[in-house]
Formats: structure tokens, C-alpha cells, sequence
């Protein structure tokens, strides 16, 4: 048992330094720890989240939880076998502050301007030249009615017969079907 004390403390403090290289504070640090059983003679383990240290009757808890589990996702226990430890397993987590997201301008006055036009075939086998919209000219509130095709740098979003997207002020694409295409 002091072995697995030991490594688990390793792999705590190995886990702390990458997170302290993340610039993750220390008061932000979230350690699970985690023991891969099964029972002797089997090869499908499960994952028993464990508190530690591991004491002798904490070994008992941790026996239990581990029937119970394994009866809920097998069906089945076998209480008479022995349990076998085959990893120490620890997920390390650290807790960010809150995302904020940019929130963009709207467009004002000024119109909305395709950057140029591109011959595509559409779905039915049509050709037909439809207006390219660069993303980084678009603002919120900018509608843009099918088809079309919006440019990103690093992929395209094209707007299908029938179909209009939204921008919100975030930026995100709202597509919302207007028309069934014939």
C-alpha cells in the first residue's frame, strides 16, 4: 500500500509541475486519482476513483465500490474472487477563468459587399455563379441569402439553395432554412 502511496504521489507532483508550467495557480489544481481493478483472471478493468492515501480500511470501501461497479456495467460480481490492481491512474485538471469572447461591431451604414463571384454546381446539376463573402468583412447582423459562399481562413462555408445565415455578435453562423430547393 505505501508503494501505491508513493507513486501516486509522483505522479502528483510530476502532474503539478506541468500544470504549474501551464500557468495553472495552485489553488486551481484538481487531482484524481484512480485505480484500474479487476478481478483475478479477467482483463476487463475499471476505473475506481480512489481518495488518498490508501489506508487499510479504505481498501475495504474501495473493494465495494468496485463490485457494485462492476455489476452495473457487467451484470454480474464475483464476490468470492480476488481483486487485482493493474494501473494507478491519475487525471489532473486545472481550472481556467472564464472564457470571454469577443464580441464584434455591427455593420452601421455601410452595405455589405460580396469580394467577388465563383461558378459552382450545384446539387440539382446546375451551374451557377454565386457571390463570395470574405469572412473577416462581415459583421454581425450581416444576412446572407443563398447560395453563397463565405470564405475563412482556414475553410469555406457554402450557403445552399434555400438557406440563409445570420451573423450574431460573436460572429457565429446561424443557417436557417427559408425555402425547400425544387
Amino acid at each position: 500500500m505505501s508503494d501505491i502511496n508513493a507513486e501516486f504521489g509522483r505522479m502528483t507532483a510530476e502532474a503539478g509541475l506541468q500544470l504549474a508550467a501551464d500557468g495553472i495557480d495552485i489553488d486551481q489544481r484538481i487531482f484524481m486519482p484512480f485505480l484500474d481493478l479487476c478481478y483475478w483472471g479477467q482483463n476487463h478493468e475499471l476505473a475506481i476513483s480512489v481518495d488518498l492515501p490508501i489506508t487499510e480500511p479504505s481498501l475495504t470501501e474501495i473493494s465495494q465500490r468496485f463490485h457494485q461497479e462492476h455489476r452495473r456495467n457487467f451484470g454480474f460480481d464475483h464476490l468470492d474472487r480476488p481483486i487485482k490492481c493493474v494501473n494507478l491512474r491519475l487525471s489532473a485538471l486545472g481550472k481556467l477563468p472564464a472564457l470571454r469572447l469577443k464580441q464584434y461591431k455591427p455593420r452601421g451604414k455601410e452595405k455589405l459587399h460580396a469580394a467577388g463571384q465563383r461558378s459552382v454546381i450545384l446539387a440539382d446539376g446546375r451551374e451557377s455563379l454565386v457571390p463570395i463573402y470574405a469572412f473577416e468583412a462581415l459583421r454581425p447582423g450581416d444576412v446572407i441569402n443563398e447560395p453563397a459562399i463565405v470564405e475563412y481562413s482556414g475553410s469555406t462555408l457554402f450557403i445552399h439553395p434555400g438557406w440563409t445565415v445570420t451573423f450574431d455578435n460573436y460572429m457565429t453562423a446561424h443557417a436557417r432554412r427559408v425555402a425547400c430547393s425544387a
